[in-house]
């Protein structure tokens, strides 16, 4: 249970070129459970004496990972925050970590209460406080603009991130608001399995969103289901059509499972997939563009086929509208897809997916550059 600390100098003839000092703890049946707080690094280990008094208060100046160890049996470890049970997932023989990063400035009052239950009844348990903590960028692409506009500290994790030589999320993604619950809700069931399908909502829908699939759409369960039958009729069977949807979701799915097992199966994530993983990944660049220029050529053959005009109304609409939100004022205006007042092309859109693909490839290579010239300047350019 004791700290024992080993320096290790490298030296110049007798100039200290560089120190590091590595800390060890040995952990035994007495001293068995630690809890690992990223940034700004803090290992709290179990004492058995440690009373409510004594409870440690963290500042964190940004978001952080949490790490649970154990020398014992890690699965029934849990970590509370707030009273909710938080997402772990493995991150070695000994530990859990968070998949999302925490954040204590989206809590009451800034803080955060933070409780580790392990398998052995143990625990540990913190309060972590916002000192004027930078809220998070919502996406990855975001954040990597952002850093590498500022050239801010953390480009070279994120470039590493992007290159696909560091297999860890990022870890002070946030932006995740009252605001944007809807979006994010739409997203994640769009990275499913058959989240191709249209969906199809009205202004009215916006706090009550309880969907479900009719007739090969994505509809709310509030809606006038005889009038949609009515709207949406099963068309005759069209085998070239057919064909076609079963290519477009076969290379989807393909595409969507490479990123969810870019990081690991990591389902439970508060942000959507094209959020948190990148869509470009250097080094799976040559696995992923032939995917995305397959997914492409199916996409015009959709459009060469839509162009033709021999299809009914309610295919027409469905493969207009593959992988888009589309919306209505009220629900009472869907007599026909028409009158509809706008729409929204969703994350795993082929356009929207290229684009984003290029986006970040230049992006990437811009990294790359202001890297290997670091006296260019060439990132106060960009933004």
């Amino acid at each position: 249970g004791k700290v024992k600390k080993i320096t290790i100098k490298i030296m110049l003839g007798q100039t200290e070129v560089a120190k590091q000092t590595l800390s060890l703890r040995m952990l035994c049946d007495e001293y068995s459970e630690m809890l690992v707080v990223e940034k700004p690094f803090t290992v709290i280990p179990y004492e058995v004496s440690r009373s409510i008094e004594d409870l440690k208060e963290l500042a964190l100046k940004e978001p952080t990972n949490i790490s649970l160890l154990t020398i014992n049996d890690k699965a029934d470890s849990y970590l509370k925050i707030d009273e909710v049970i938080e997402p772990l997932t493995p991150s070695g023989l000994m530990s859990l970590t968070t998949i999302d990063s925490v954040d204590p400035s989206q809590y009451v009052q800034g803080k955060a209460n933070i409780l580790a239950q392990f398998s052995n009844e143990n625990e540990i348990e913190i309060e972590l406080k916002s000192a004027n903590i930078a809220t998070g960028f919502f996406s990855i692409e975001e954040a990597f603009l952002k850093e590498l506009v500022k050239g801010g500290s953390r480009i070279k994790e994120l470039f590493k991130i992007f290159s696909g030589d560091v297999l860890k999320p990022y870890a002070a993604l946030g932006g995740l608001t009252d605001k944007n619950v809807n979006l994010v809700s739409l997203s994640r069931r769009m990275q499913k399995l058959e989240g191709e399908n249209p969906i199809i909502l009205s202004f009215e829908d916006e706090s009550n969103f309880d969907l479900a699939v009719l007739n090969n759409f994505v509809v709310n369960k509030s809606i006038d289901q005889d009038k949609f039958d009515k709207l949406v009729f099963e068309p005759k069977s069209n085998a070239l059509v057919e064909a076609l949807m079963e290519s477009y979701k076969a290379v989807r799915f393909e595409l969507i499972c490479l990123y969810q097992e870019h990081f690991g199966e990591e389902s439970s994530s508060k942000h959507p997939l094209y959020a948190r993983v990148p869509t470009y990944i250097h080094n799976k660049r040559n696995a992923i563009e032939p995917l995305i220029e397959r997914y492409l050529d199916i996409y015009k053959s959709i459009i060469n086929i839509l162009m033709e005009k021999k299809l009914t109304r309610s295919e027409e609409f469905h493969l207009t509208y593959l992988d888009c939100i589309v919306i209505f004022k009220k629900t009472t205006d869907l007599i026909d897809f028409g009158s509809h007042d706008v729409f929204l092309i969703g994350p795993w859109h082929p356009l929207q997916l290229a684009d984003r693909f290029q986006r970040q490839q230049t992006k990437f290579y811009a990294a790359k550059f202001c890297d290997d010239n670091p006296n260019s300047n060439i990132n106060k350019f960009g933004g």
